[in-house]
C-alpha cells in the first residue's frame, strides 16, 4: 500500500487502500508468506462469494457484484506479484488463480436520464449553486472531482468553454492534477448549462471577497460530497424520477451524445477518456444507437422505391 501512496492520486490511494483493509487484510494479515497457498485462496475466494454489505438504495443486504469481486482479486494478485518481486514469496505461480464470480449473475443496467427527466429533475431545484453543478454535470459530462475543482478563472463565459486542468478529492480536501493526461481539455458549454452559469457568475461577483480564484461550487470550499447526494436525493423525490447516482449524471451524457449520433473518437475526447474506454463501457450503446440508424435508412429507402 505505502509503495502506491506516490503513484496514484489521492482518491485512488484511498480506494486501494480501503479494499485492502475491508477485503484482504482480515484473512491474510495472520498468515506468513511462505504458507500461502491455493487451498487458502480459495478459501478466501469462498468468503468473498458470500460476503455482504447494507444497500441504502435497496435497504437490504446484498452480495458484492462479480465485477467488484473481481477487483478485490485483482488486488490480491497486484500485492502477490509485489511480493514476489521484491523476494518475499518464492512460489512465482501463486498469482496465477482463476477469479471467481456469482453464478447466473444479471448484469445490472447502466443508469442514466433521457433529457425529459433531467428537465424533470432540475426544475424543482431551488437552489441557485446546485441549478449550476447539476445542468455542468449533465450538459458537459464532468467528473464529480473535475467539476468540484472548477474556479472562475476556468471558465470563460465569453468564449463558452470550460478548462478542466485539475481535480478535487475530498480525501485530504486536496486539488491536484485531473485524473489522466487525456482528462486535460477544453469544454464548449451548451446553452442550458452556460444560462445557469452566468446567473450563478452574476450572483458571485456581488459577493463580498469575490476574486477568480473563488470556487465555482460553492465560492470559499467546494460544495460537500454527502451534501451533494442528500440534495440529489431530495431532488429526486420532488420531482418523481429515478434516482440515479451522482456518477449517472456522466453517463446521462454520454448516452445524449450517441443518441444524437456521435463517435467514439468525439464522445472520448469530450470526456477526457481514451477511445478504447469508450468503447468497453458505451459499447453496447454504440450497437443499439447503430441498429437504429439502420432501421430509420432502411425505412428511408423504402420510401424511395
Amino acid at each position: 500500500i505505502d509503495s502506491n501512496k506516490t503513484k496514484l492520486k489521492d482518491r485512488s490511494y484511498y480506494a486501494v487502500e480501503r479494499m485492502a483493509n475491508t477485503h484482504i487484510l482480515p484473512f491474510w494479515k495472520n498468515i506468513p508468506l511462505s504458507k500461502i497457498a491455493l487451498k487458502q485462496i480459495e478459501a478466501w475466494q469462498n468468503e468473498l462469494l458470500n460476503k455482504t454489505y447494507y444497500s441504502f438504495n435497496e435497504k437490504k443486504d446484498q452480495k458484492y457484484s462479480s465485477h467488484y469481486l473481481a477487483l478485490i482479486q485483482t488486488r490480491l494478485k497486484t500485492i502477490l506479484n509485489f511480493g514476489i518481486s521484491k523476494g518475499y514469496i518464492n512460489d512465482m505461480k501463486i498469482s496465477m488463480f482463476d477469479k471467481v464470480k456469482h453464478r447466473g449473475e444479471i448484469k445490472k443496467e447502466m443508469l442514466f436520464w433521457q433529457p425529459d427527466e433531467f428537465n424533470k429533475f432540475i426544475s424543482v431545484v431551488d437552489q441557485l449553486c446546485y441549478c449550476a453543478f447539476f445542468n455542468t454535470l449533465y450538459w458537459c459530462g464532468l467528473r464529480l472531482g473535475e467539476a468540484l475543482a472548477l474556479t472562475w478563472e476556468d471558465i470563460d463565459l465569453d468564449k463558452k468553454t470550460i478548462k478542466i486542468r485539475k481535480s478535487y478529492s475530498k480525501h485530504g480536501h486536496q486539488i491536484s492534477t485531473p485524473k489522466t493526461e487525456t482528462s486535460i481539455r477544453d469544454i464548449i458549454i451548451p446553452d442550458p448549462c452556460f444560462q445557469a452559469l452566468d446567473k450563478l457568475h452574476r450572483v458571485h461577483v456581488k459577493t463580498i471577497g469575490f476574486t477568480n480564484d473563488k470556487f465555482v461550487f460553492d465560492f470559499e470550499k467546494p460544495l460537500d460530497e454527502n451534501s451533494i447526494r442528500i440534495a440529489k436525493n431530495r431532488y429526486c423525490k420532488m420531482a418523481n424520477v429515478k434516482q440515479i447516482r451522482i456518477h449517472d449524471f456522466r453517463h446521462s451524457h454520454v448516452s445524449l451524445l450517441i443518441h444524437l449520433g456521435f463517435n467514439p473518437f468525439d464522445i472520448a475526447k469530450r470526456l477526457g477518456h481514451t477511445v478504447e474506454m469508450v468503447n468497453n463501457v458505451y459499447g453496447h450503446w454504440f450497437t443499439d444507437a447503430q441498429q437504429n440508424m439502420v432501421d430509420r435508412l432502411n425505412d428511408y429507402s423504402k420510401n424511395l422505391v
